[in-house]
């Protein structure tokens, strides 16, 4: 590594010796800084997450005055990535002995002292009910805008409603559904998206099983074929009816239409039974209008702006994380909006579940707490 880029890592000024000139004093000094990270459009917190090698629940503690959920961040936030660390100074050490007048010898120079390496503490955190009782102010503030956005028109071959070959272990006049538009393709702007399906109810000789759900995503060839090995597949259980998502834990390429499989494995010995169905999604490039405008807005926004510019993924992510944090009926509204827009208003109503993301390394499924209700500006929300 070269010397200049040694000291910028490490934030350190070197005073070099000059014959002739005076040397200053060889002190260095590193100022009390933490690393940071600016939001962009497109970000993720799992994504940030795994791009500086830094754990989800570590970030989150770093950024738990200003982050109420991992799906809610927003563009131009600033992150912490690590916490600040004390002030260290290293003094001038004695010059070494010289050979004494008297004998000749010389003494051994001594060694400078050691500087011992900093201790590290976290940053004292606010306390994250101030910062929920926050966003639910700006819901109960906020100026509505149409959830209604502009849907890819591109029709794809899948089928959002599920099927089974034969049979299904979905009670009767239940469905595996796929959230998607009616054309089965949806767009997103984030590295590490985040699907969303309803799980149906089962019947009754099913329901005392321990079903797992299969999630695949694969890329496809000229001929529309899957290309293996997928870009990522898991197994996990099915959770309790209602609304359950899956955030990745790999990014996918900009670009392509990806294909993704969710299947409810009824009998892992006989596939056709099994309960499935088909989407799509594709990830654009992100807009510099769209970032202007989101890094103006409140969080309450952006899922009116991201349907506005046809994100389909994006918009049902925020709208789905505001609903889990902040009970009010606006946002449940406009979450009925939304999927009605598709055609989809009939499992609007259905209770947000369970999720899958990628800190769930077991495969189970994450319960979905109701949302607190809003409390006045002098009252506490609950412990969550």
């Amino acid at each position: 590594m070269r010397l200049s880029a040694l000291t910028a890592s490490l934030g350190l000024a070197l005073v070099l010796a000059v014959p002739g000139i005076a040397a200053a004093s060889p002190s260095f000094h590193l100022a009390q800084v933490s690393a940071t990270y600016t939001v962009v459009l497109g970000d993720t917190l799992w994504g940030i997450s795994r791009r500086f090698g830094l754990p989800l629940g570590n970030l989150i503690a770093l950024n738990r005055d200003q982050v109420a959920d991992p799906d809610l961040i927003r563009v131009g936030q600033i992150l912490r990535l690590a916490p600040h660390r004390p002030e260290i100074t290293a003094t001038k050490p004695p010059a070494p002995r010289v050979a004494s007048r008297k004998t000749g010898s010389k003494k051994p120079a001594q060694k400078p002292p050691t500087v011992k390496p900093p201790t590290v503490t976290q940053p004292q955190s606010a306390d994250p009910r101030a910062y929920l009782s926050s966003l639910a102010r700006d819901v109960l503030a906020r100026h509505r805008r149409s959830i209604l956005g502009s849907l890819p028109v591109q029709q794809l071959a899948g089928n959002r409603l599920g099927a089974a070959k034969r049979g299904s272990c979905a009670a009767a006049g239940q469905k595996l559904v796929a959230l998607l538009p009616d054309t089965n393709l949806g767009q997103t702007v984030s590295d590490q998206p985040t699907f969303f399906w309803r799980m149906p109810a089962l019947k009754p000789e099913w329901q005392s099983r321990a079903l797992r759900t299969r999630f695949r995503l694969t890329a496809v060839d000229s001929q529309g074929l899957d290309i293996d090995p997928p870009l990522y597949q898991s197994e996990f259980d099915s959770g309790p009816p209602g609304i359950a998502s899956l955030t990745l834990p790999v990014a996918i390429p900009t670009g392509e239409n990806l294909r993704w499989t969710l299947s409810i494995l009824c009998d892992p010995d006989d596939p056709d039974g099994n309960e499935y169905v088909k989407g799509w999604i594709r990830r654009v490039e992100a807009s510099p209008q769209l970032a202007a405008e989101l890094e103006k807005a409140n969080l309450v926004d952006y899922p009116a702006l991201y349907a506005r510019a046809g994100l389909w993924f994006d918009a049902l992510k925020y709208l789905s994380a505001l609903r889990r944090k902040v009970s009010d009926a606006s946002l449940d509204d406009d979450w009925a909006a939304l999927l009605d827009q598709v055609q989809l208003g009939d499992v609007a109503k259905q209770p947000l579940t369970c999720r899958q993301d990628p800190a769930q390394t077991q495969g189970t499924c994450a319960t979905v707490s109701p949302a607190p209700t809003h409390t006045p500006d002098n009252a506490q929300l609950p412990e969550r």
